[in-house]
C-alpha cells in the first residue's frame, strides 16, 4: 500500500506537500518517520494523518486508510441511551423583547446533543439529515438553565433517529427590585421537543 503522511499539527496557512512512500504494514509506516521533532514539529505518524493514495498520485482525492486500531473502538452509548448537557441562557442570546430567546436557538443546543450521541455511538460527529419534527412548548428567556437531552431510537445502515427533548431547569424570579434572584424548578418544564435524522456514512462508523 502507498501512505502519505505530513508534520503534524500543520501550520496555519500551510500548504500540504506529503511524502510518499510504499510500505507494507501501519507498523513499517510508523518506523519510516523519525521519532526527533524537525522544527519543533513532531513527524511520527499516527492514524490521523494516515491516508491511503491511489495509485494517480496527489491529483487524485485521498480517503482515509482505515487502521486495525481505528476499527477496535467501542460504542460508549447503546439504541436507547441517553446523552444530555445543561447550560445558562445569556443576553447575548436574546433576540426580541422582554429577554426572549430566538426560538431556532435550541435547535443549535439540539444538534450539540446530536452530535455528541453520534461520536459515541459511531466515532464521528455526522451530518444532520432532517428534523422530521419540531415543537416549540414554552418561551426561552435570558437567565434560564436549560436541560437538553436525547437518545437514539432508530438505526439504520447509515441513518440515525434521535429523540431530544430540552427543558427549563432553573428559571429568573422575576423580581424586578432584585434581578439577580432565580429559582431551582421543582419540576423542570419542557420547552422543546424534536426529532431528527442524522446521517454516518458506512465508511466512516468506526465503532462496532
Amino acid at each position: 500500500m502507498y501512505v502519505a503522511f505530513h508534520t503534524w499539527p500543520v501550520p496555519r496557512r500551510h500548504i500540504l506537500q506529503p511524502e510518499l512512500q510504499r510500505v507494507h504494514s501501519y507498523s513499517a509506516a510508523a518506523a519510516a518517520l523519525p521519532f526527533a521533532p524537525r522544527n519543533g514539529i513532531f513527524t511520527r505518524v499516527s492514524e490521523s494523518i494516515t491516508y491511503f493514495l491511489r495509485y494517480g498520485g496527489f491529483n487524485e482525492s485521498a480517503r482515509r486508510f482505515r487502521t486495525e486500531t481505528e476499527m477496535k473502538g467501542k460504542r460508549s452509548i447503546e439504541i436507547g441511551g441517553q446523552a444530555m448537557l445543561r447550560l445558562r441562557v445569556s443576553e447575548k442570546d436574546v433576540h426580541y423583547a422582554g429577554g426572549l430567546v430566538n426560538g431556532a436557538w435550541v435547535l443549535g443546543l439540539f444538534g450539540d446533543v446530536a452530535t455528541e450521541i453520534t461520536i459515541r455511538y459511531d466515532g464521528d460527529e455526522g451530518l444532520l439529515r432532517a428534523y422530521t419534527t419540531v415543537d416549540l412548548l414554552a418561551p426561552i428567556h435570558a437567565g434560564d438553565y436549560i436541560e437538553a437531552s436525547g437518545k437514539i431510537a432508530k438505526v439504520g445502515n447509515t441513518s440515525r433517529t434521535i429523540q431530544l427533548e430540552a427543558r427549563r431547569v432553573i428559571a429568573s424570579a422575576n423580581t424586578p427590585e432584585q434581578p439577580s434572584f432565580a429559582d431551582a424548578l421543582d419540576e423542570p418544564v419542557v420547552v422543546a421537543r424534536a426529532t431528527m435524522v442524522g446521517v454516518v456514512p458506512k465508511e466512516l462508523q468506526r465503532y462496532s
